[in-house]
């Protein structure tokens, strides 16, 4: 997680950053999710990037899918105490996808542009902050 933060750091300081190889394609991928995750930050892919390594870095919703899993873990529990746990993991479940989609779209105040390409085999990301 520290060399996600490091690489945050480093393209928002930055106005253009390259990457090469796996591991630094990993480390990218963890910053784009913890950029998320904080709020914030829009994504958008160069139209020119490899299809392979776009899907390799999309994160797809992250606010939603974990306010879902935490509405829905809370629901259960507070379901669970007064009897209809699947109602209230149900409920819960929903309330929280809704409210981390609207923190998710309400949040994005800045953003980077990602591309990604195959040179002889090994990815290459070119990462520009926006605004």
């Amino acid at each position: 997680m520290g060399d996600a933060t490091a690489l945050t750091r480093r393209i928002e300081s930055e106005e253009q950053v390259a990457l090469r190889g796996i591991a630094q394609l990993d480390e990218l991928r963890e910053a784009i999710a913890e950029a998320f995750r904080a709020g914030g930050l829009s994504v958008e892919f160069d139209p020119s990037s490899s299809p392979r390594w776009v899907d390799y870095l999309a994160v797809a919703g992250p606010t939603a899918v974990e306010g879902a899993m935490t509405g829905a873990m809370l629901g259960l529990a507070l379901g669970a105490l007064i009897g209809a746990p699947k109602e209230g993991a149900l409920v819960g479940g929903v309330l929280g996808a809704a409210r981390g989609a609207g923190h998710g779209v309400d949040a994005v105040d800045r953003g980077w542009r990602i591309r990604v390409t195959d040179i002889e085999g090994v990815p290459h990301a070119v990462v520009r902050r926006l605004g």
